[in-house]
């Protein structure tokens, strides 16, 4: 933990960071002058600091990411958590600048709730409940495996996940939300050869004319209208 808070600490110091960018850049300036003077060991040592700001640079741009990576990840399963939700939806929110009519321009979004996972979690306890949600989100995995598709676990013990994708074709993806549904009503578990059912809703909107939450709001409520026993 210590390690990490290092790590924030280093990447938050944005103003350092700029100073050895700047450094990096200069540098190669500076090396007539030393030569001129006849300072070889003055050139030398620029050359060092040089490469040793290049090396810090990479180091935090790494460590930058895999942070990044780390917060935006749930660990159980490996899917997007609440802050990769938050990051995909202002990166929605710019997009309509740069996306033509017709191009991309439609959300859509499964939302996915497996159904009695109470009881699942009774009978298998919660270690054997973690494993069959690790499970599922292969076979979700499975059915959404397009670079587009973004798969996300809602809150940190929830058995409630969506999928979002950008679309063209409005057709097209209610054909395909429709497959879904339909392999989703009755899933086997390839690994624990569990049987269970999963109540799917969706909603597809317009990019910049709905938000991502307005559409996620919408698929909620598709999925507890066809919720089993509702």
């Amino acid at each position: 933990m210590s390690k990490i808070i290092a790590c924030v600490k280093s990447i938050k110091s944005l103003a350092s960071l700029h100073k050895l960018k700047l450094l990096a850049t200069l540098t190669p300036y500076l090396y007539p002058i030393s030569k001129q003077e006849g300072s070889m060991l003055e050139m030398e040592k620029y050359r060092r600091l040089l490469k040793s700001s290049r090396k810090t640079i990479e180091r935090l741009r790494r460590e930058k990411k895999e942070l990044y990576e780390r917060a935006c990840v749930d660990p159980l399963t490996e899917v997007g958590n609440g802050y990769a939700l938050k990051e995909l939806s202002a990166k929605l929110e710019k997009l309509p600048k740069k996306i033509k009519e017709g191009q991309n321009d439609l959300i859509a979004v499964l939302y996915v709730d497996v159904d009695n996972f109470k009881i699942i979690n009774r009978e298998y306890g919660h270690r054997g409940g973690d494993l069959i949600l690790k499970e599922f989100v292969e076979v979700l995995r499975g059915l959404f495996q397009r670079k587009a598709d973004s798969i996300i676990r809602l809150g940190g013990h929830s058995d409630e996940f969506i999928v979002v994708w950008l679309a063209r074709d409005k057709k097209q993806t209610e054909e395909y939300i429709a497959m879904a549904k339909s392999f989703l009503a009755w899933v086997r578990m390839p690994k624990s050869n569990i049987y269970f059912s999963a109540s799917v809703g969706s909603a597809i909107g317009k990019l910049g004319r709905e938000t991502l939450e307005e559409i996620i709001q919408a698929a909620d409520i598709d999925m507890y209208k066809n919720k089993k026993g509702c």
